[in-house]
Parts: structure tokens; sequence; C-alpha cells
């Protein structure tokens, strides 16, 4: 089996109730409210994840401990191959910007 690499914006996260079926769930950490949205941070294993909710989206109240259910927008998921080996470290240089060795600094 292949690592892949999950990408999904806060707002593409609904929180449910959790269902056991095998779908994602994780425990809230915090609830910040702020306005006109809700921003959760959700263990789920060892990631933490960020939710955010508009205000008037939520059903019913949420705190920190309880478990809950992730539901994703399916079309705002996007997955990547995880190439360990040409993967980013900062302070490395792009190929494309990298001189050549045997080209003289000017």
């Amino acid at each position: 089996m292949n690592d892949v690499l999950v990408l999904v914006r806060p707002e593409a996260i609904r929180v449910t109730v959790p269902s056991g079926d095998g779908s994602w769930a994780g425990i809230v950490e915090e609830v910040e409210y702020r306005g006109d949205r809700v921003e959760y941070r959700i263990r789920v294993g060892q990631t933490l994840m960020v939710v955010i909710e508009a205000s008037l989206q939520r059903r019913a109240r949420v705190v920190a401990g309880d478990r809950v259910g992730l539901e994703f927008v399916e079309d705002a998921v996007h997955l990547l191959p995880v190439e360990p080996a040409r993967a980013f470290v900062p302070g490395d240089v792009p190929p494309t910007e990298a001189q050549p060795a045997s080209s003289p600094m000017l």
C-alpha cells in the first residue's frame, strides 16, 4: 500500500456524531468562538486537525473532550503521493534555481 497525503481545507470538514463505521473520528481539544465562525482543534490519532464551521451551521454544542466524527466535502479532498526521497526540506534550493557545479559564479 502506498502512503498518501490528504489535503483538505478546514472549511470543507464537518463535525458530526461519530458513526463507528470506520469513518474518521477524533477528540476535540479546543473550541474557539470567533463571531461568525467556530474553530475546532480535533485530535485524530497523532494528527491535530483544524475545522472551521460557520456559527449558524452548528447543530449541537461541542466542547473540549467530546468524541466527534469528521465528514469531508468530497470534491474538496485532494490526495498526493508521499515521496520521501523527493520531500522538500527548508533551505533546499529548487533544481530550477540551482547553479550547475561547473558554471562560474558571477
